[in-house]
């Protein structure tokens, strides 16, 4: 049970595709009560501040903006997913969903995350994790969102979707068992379970009091339950009449690719040689990502070792010619005639400019 449900965590990461069915709305007269709590927020964020990926699934989904906030979390939750892996800290299989969504949300590709410290696969680490034990009532919510988005895929085994929708029910049922007084779960949990039951009414008939729900949930933003920036961005989507299933509908700018040009020489040592290439990449790709894009087009002349360390990544070896403290022979970096000042990992190469890997020789 537990393994399938973490799968369909990952189907909710990367291919759901499903719409949340509004049942109930907010009042007229209450909606300023939301978009105080949205601000609030978002003013949270900010440098200091350890990011919250439910916090920019809830400004990617609102209708409250705020850009600077937005690439602030970016940033932020792009360098702590890598340092969590790179410190093998916890990272639950919930947490790491909520990662891959959010970036996602951001137009953001969750399976190649490059920091200067390294880079990882957050889809191929959610799927390394679907072991992990899903008993807790808020990792419920997000499980019935990824079986949601299941039913709406095609070419879906009938078997499977069989198991999906007997699954789905006890975990319905589970939720609907724990309402009261307008609540479900836990003031903190009603936001995520009521985005789940949206999401499911579009495949089930559910006997839940959702404006009651709804009304207790604005009854309780003026004694600022919800202050917390995690609790608020739990709780918006719902008030918004939104899921995190709605993250595929997100609008993203199409993709725009530059061409860089790639040279790596050695005339230091033999056996000599001079290369170059143009990869296309696209625009705001660092170095590195330029690098692995030309070893993936030409392994046998650009493949490339590399160590990463808390400061970035470190390049050892180009075609199989590896640096040596002996010898004192590293790999320098140029655009064009010009030292880079930053390591691979940083760099960020513009439309048509040429970058040189010359292996040399320090005193």
């Amino acid at each position: 049970m537990e393994n399938k449900l973490g799968v369909f965590l990952v189907l909710l990461s990367v291919t759901c595709f499903c719409k949340a069915n509004n049942t109930c709305n907010v009042p007229d007269t209450k909606k300023s009560y939301v978009t105080c709590l949205a601000i609030s927020m978002a003013h949270s964020v900010g440098p200091c501040v350890p990011p919250d990926p439910s916090v920019l699934l809830a400004l990617n989904l609102g209708q409250v903006k705020d850009p600077t906030a937005q690439d602030i979390l970016i940033d932020q939750l792009k360098n702590d997913a890598v340092d969590r892996v790179s410190k093998n800290a916890s990272f639950t299989s919930g947490k790491v969903a909520l990662y891959v969504l959010a970036l996602r949300s951001s137009c953001v590709d969750p399976s190649n995350i490059s920091v200067q410290q390294g880079s990882i696969n957050l889809v191929q680490l959610l799927e390394n994790k679907t072991r992990e034990e899903l008993r807790a009532f808020d990792t419920a919510a997000v499980v019935v969102m990824g079986l949601v988005c299941v039913l709406g895929m095609e070419n879906i085994p009938e078997k499977t979707l069989t198991e999906v929708r007997t699954t789905l029910s006890g975990l319905l049922n589970f939720i609907l068992e724990h309402q009261k007084d307008g609540l479900i779960g836990n003031v903190y949990s009603t936001g995520l379970a009521g985005q789940a039951l949206f999401a499911a009414e579009k495949y089930f008939i559910i006997s839940w009091n959702c404006s009651g729900t709804i009304q207790k949930v604005l009854d309780l933003i003026p004694n600022k339950t919800f202050s917390l920036p995690i609790a608020a961005a739990q709780v918006l989507p719902f008030l918004w009449g939104t899921s995190y299933v709605s993250v595929k509908y997100l609008p993203c700018p199409k993709a725009q690719f530059i061409s860089v040009g790639y040279t790596i020489v050695n005339n230091l040592v033999e056996e000599y040689f001079q290369y170059s290439t143009i990869v296309l990449v696209e625009e705001g790709s660092t170095l590195l990502q330029v690098m692995q894009k030309a070893a993936e087009l030409d392994p046998n002349r650009f493949s490339f070792e590399s160590k990463t360390f808390t400061w970035g990544v470190y390049i050892t070896a180009i075609n199989h010619l590896a640096e040596s403290t002996e010898d004192k022979t590293y790999w320098q970096f140029f655009s064009d005639t010009t030292p880079l000042a930053v390591g691979v990992s940083s760099y960020i190469p513009k439309k048509n400019e040429l970058i040189i890997a010359a292996f040399s020789k320090y005193e």
